[in-house]
């Protein structure tokens, strides 16, 4: 978004038209499908208006003042050495009287050719390309008659375009112009002549680029490659960060890490030494992502836009606000639009134009003020150091010492003694710990979970013998009305030894009053459940388990 009010339409017809509001006022053919249209300011003069670059085939187009101004392309690349072998051997390829090439030299030229291709030895022309496309000897044959005499050179193709400020921080101040290439080159070209300045030379065809700092200056640049390599360029240096597993939707550039959207509906974030800050999982396929920067509020975050029509508004792995647009949105962007500083314009599938426009009193939330404790955990509780209490307590200590002692010893030995009894208990029904029978090799562990009324029991059965078991049972027994369980009973599938089978279910407990209401009440004793595992036909109970609500105990088969 400029600061001109105007629309712009990249058409399928491979033309590019501008307007202002609903009148257009040019409208030009291009050679190829266009990949990229950016804003810059191509000069530092005052006033300085915006220019408009587009990206298309291995031209850039440059607009200025509604017209077109600049027309600046790639340096051709050299061929394959090996292509160029090829290419030269048809040029003396002997002719006929007529003038016509020998079908023989062609047909050995083709499969050359082609065995160059799939060795993977290196990019091949586009010429080279179609003659391998023809399977008919005869349009071989004059294919080659009409180009073998034209200079062999690989034409380039511009796949992504960004900008970086040149000198100065200023928002109208002159800006350098990154381009990315499918030769795998990055171009950093510089206005008003758009000399190239610098290159690098990467492993893998640039897909996205973003910039950010001062090109005279301290500057990063990240580039995505399309097998999927994190670069940083950065001062005549080219640094592999890291290799993505997942192949990119977008990158966006920030003062210490460069956010990328890829296709498993995940945010990854980077910093400039390789590593993963953080990950953000979304709920629906990401459509794209750009930057949401509000100078005045100096606030800096990220939009994301999904395929479920929402637009969510990120300040790092924090979720500020989200939108839900009218459509799928397929580009946004935030800035300055017509008179208004902070608008926020998405794209539609359907190619409608939604714009909406954020409140000058709407206070930004920022994501280190989310993660901060709240202030009220910083005002200090007025509590004095010695109360009255502690030396009420503090004199009782000291004076009755031996009693405090005998009590605390008394509550010891009863705790003792009434474990003893909890296990002779066991031991007289001939039950061990774990709840196993002798008669049935089955293994049953009860545990309650909850602290009431509502809890859940989970039953774990194992067979510890060496046959399979079945044609079993479990059943629920409690002799309270105040239990409700949610299954009073279980058919148990085939016991294989070796493997553990887990049951649960849920409970709900309650006291009554004496008005027939019902509530929980601490003072009334906790009801028992009986966990009872038995045949299907006739005959009692082969293993019981007693759970208590509040403490659990098994029981072996009743004798």
């Amino acid at each position: 978004m400029g600061a001109q009010h105007s629309g712009r339409r990249l058409w399928s017809q491979r033309r590019f038209s501008a307007g202002a509001g609903a009148q257009p006022f040019s409208d030009t053919p291009l050679q190829s499908l266009p990949c990229g249209l950016i804003s810059f300011f191509p000069e530092s003069a005052l006033p300085n208006i915006p220019a408009l670059a587009l990206a298309s085939g291995p031209s850039l187009f440059i607009y200025r003042n509604r017209r077109p101004y600049f027309k600046f392309t790639l340096p051709k690349v050299p061929a394959n050495p090996l292509e160029e072998d090829v290419w030269q051997s048809i040029r003396a390829a002997p002719t006929h009287e007529s003038g016509q090439i020998d079908p023989q030299c062609v047909d050995d030229a083709w499969k050359l050719l082609r065995e160059i291709r799939e060795s993977s030895t290196g990019e091949l022309t586009n010429r080279t390309l179609l003659f391998l496309s023809m399977d008919d000897e005869i349009s071989r044959i004059e294919f080659v008659q009409k180009v073998k005499d034209q200079p062999l050179t690989r034409e380039p193709a511009i796949t992504c375009i960004a900008a970086i400020k040149r000198h100065s921080k200023d928002e109208e101040s002159m800006d350098c112009l990154i381009v990315g290439s499918e030769e795998k080159i990055v171009y950093i070209l510089s206005p008003p002549n758009f000399t190239i300045v610098e290159k690098f030379q990467l492993s893998s065809p640039i897909v996205f680029v973003s910039a950010r700092g001062l090109f005279q200056g301290n500057y990063t640049i990240v580039v995505v490659c399309r097998d999927g390599s994190l670069y940083r360029l950065k001062e005549n240096a080219c640094e592999r960060l890291v290799q993505l597993e997942v192949q990119p939707l977008g990158l966006l550039v920030f003062e210490q890490s460069a956010i990328v959207a890829c296709m498993n509906h995940c945010i990854y974030c980077y910093d400039y030494q390789g590593y993963r800050r953080f990950s953000i999982l979304m709920p629906a396929a990401i459509a794209c992502i750009e930057a949401f920067a509000h100078p005045s509020k100096r606030y800096v975050g990220y939009l994301v836009a999904l395929e479920n029509r929402h637009v969510r508004i990120y300040n790092g792995n924090i979720l500020v606000s989200c939108i839900l647009a009218d459509g799928i949105v397929k580009a946004v962007r935030f800035g300055t639009f017509a008179r208004e500083e902070s608008c926020l314009v998405m794209l539609m599938t359907s190619g409608g134009l939604l714009v909406k426009r954020l409140k000058r009193s709407t206070e930004l939330v920022s994501g280190d003020s989310v993660l901060r404790p709240p202030k009220e955990q910083n005002i200090p509780i007025p509590v004095p150091k010695k109360t009255k209490i502690f030396m009420e307590q503090s004199n009782r200590e000291r004076d009755q010492a031996t009693d405090l002692y005998r009590l605390f010893q008394h509550g010891l030995t009863k705790l003792r003694i009434q474990a003893l009894k909890g296990y002779m208990q066991l031991e007289s029904r001939s039950a061990d710990p774990s709840g196993s029978s002798a008669s049935l090799p089955v293994k049953l562990d009860a545990n309650l979970l909850g602290l009431g009324p509502l809890y859940r029991l989970e039953l774990r059965l194992e067979n510890i013998g060496t046959e399979p078991l079945s044609n079993l049972a479990v059943h629920l027994r409690h002799s309270s009305r105040d239990i409700v369980p949610r299954c009073r009973g279980f058919q148990l599938p085939l016991l294989v030894p070796g493997l553990a089978y887990q049951l649960e279910t849920d409970l709900h407990t309650a006291a009554r009053d004496d008005s027939g209401g019902s509530f929980p009440n601490l003072a009334v004793p906790a009801p028992k459940l009986t966990v009872v595992v038995h045949g299907r036909g006739p005959g009692g109970p082969l293993l019981c388990a007693e759970v208590d609500l509040g403490a659990m105990a098994c029981t072996h088969p009743p004798t």
